[in-house]
């Protein structure tokens, strides 16, 4: 009870900070004043997984599963990077297991449900999915996706506990959505992610993805940090969502970055540093599994207004695995 009545006064200023996201400060004043909280609430946290990544990442990623290369499976150049392999570990798993939920619960009615993030996006996966099907959680756990992330964050991740969730399995469809005509709004529009920085999506296209899906649109970090500087992103006064008009007119056409292609493509993209959208006029609908990593130090304090996950970590459980699931509360 005691817990419970300490957490009050949290909830409560982050429910004023991240109103109307984060207006009342401003989204960059309002992410660093809650990184420097987290700093202070945890202070050798930040520096103990530092250390973790720089004297025993080679270590941990072997004795988790073989593994064995100080190397990153993947190098992201300039916030981001593709493989089409279909070779990463678990990977024809987790495919071959999302198309059975895809089968029970693809493709239905859900605008005015309540767990309905907006009418054209919407949650798939159920509690209990990640006991139902272990793909769900041992291909983001592998150590071919682990060090790339880690070697781009500079730390060993953790994969989230609060917004966004660890994994999702999302479909995209535009036939529910009753207000198309209004054009793209919400995610649909170009944004930078503000959770956490660096916050690192692996999204693993579930069916084959064309430009009727909707797929993910982005640009790369360098010409997202143009973009920035010059609208004033993040500043006070400035919206979280950007237009196509503000956007387009500063960049060349080839600077927006689409990710389509088969199932089993997986993109790796820091969406705290590359504007993105996705779902547009998803007339055939898209599915993918999208996993969120954090290092250990967040821009937010959605951890006060989100219940932590079900993180099933077992006593045979590698270090590494442990490491990554288990966000300190």
């Amino acid at each position: 009870m005691k817990r419970k009545w300490t957490q009050i006064p949290m909830k409560l200023a982050a429910l004023l900070l991240h109103h109307d996201w984060n207006r009342r400060l401003g989204i960059e004043r309002t992410m660093r004043w809650c990184e420097r909280f987290h700093r202070v609430r945890r202070p050798r946290l930040e520096g103990l997984r530092q250390e973790l990544y720089r004297s025993r990442l080679r270590e941990l990623l072997r004795a988790h599963d073989g593994y064995d290369s100080a190397l990153p499976a993947h190098r992201m150049v300039d916030g981001f990077c593709v493989d089409r392999s279909g070779t990463l570990p678990g990977l024809a798993e987790l495919v071959r297991d999302s198309e059975v939920v895809i089968a029970e619960r693809g493709g239905q009615d859900r605008s005015r449900h309540q767990d309905s993030q907006q009418p054209w996006f919407y949650p798939l996966h159920r509690p209990g999915d990640i006991t139902r099907f272990p793909s769900f959680l041992d291909f983001p756990l592998s150590s071919q996706v682990i060090s790339t992330v880690a070697h781009e964050m500079g730390t060993l991740p953790y994969l989230s506990n609060s917004r966004p969730p660890a994994l999702r399995l999302m479909e995209s469809n535009s036939t529910y959505d009753t207000s198309a005509h209004l054009g793209p709004r919400e995610s649909q529009l170009f944004h930078l992610d503000m959770h956490a920085s660096p916050l690192i999506y692996a999204i693993v296209l579930l069916r084959d993805t064309s430009l009727d899906s909707g797929p993910w649109h982005f640009l790369s970090a360098s010409t997202s940090a143009r973009v920035a500087r010059q609208l004033r992103y993040q500043k006070r006064g400035v919206g979280y969502r950007l237009t196509d008009a503000q956007v387009l007119p500063l960049i060349a056409r080839d600077e927006v970055h689409v990710f389509t292609g088969k199932a089993g493509d997986v993109l790796f993209i820091n969406s705290s540093a590359c504007f993105h959208y996705g779902s547009r006029a998803a007339v055939v609908p898209r599915y993918q599994m999208m996993y969120a990593f954090t290092g250990p130090t967040r821009s937010d304090l959605q951890e006060f207004l989100n219940p932590p996950q079900e993180r099933p970590v077992g006593a045979d459980s590698s270090e590494l695995r442990r490491l990554v699931l288990a966000y300190p509360c």
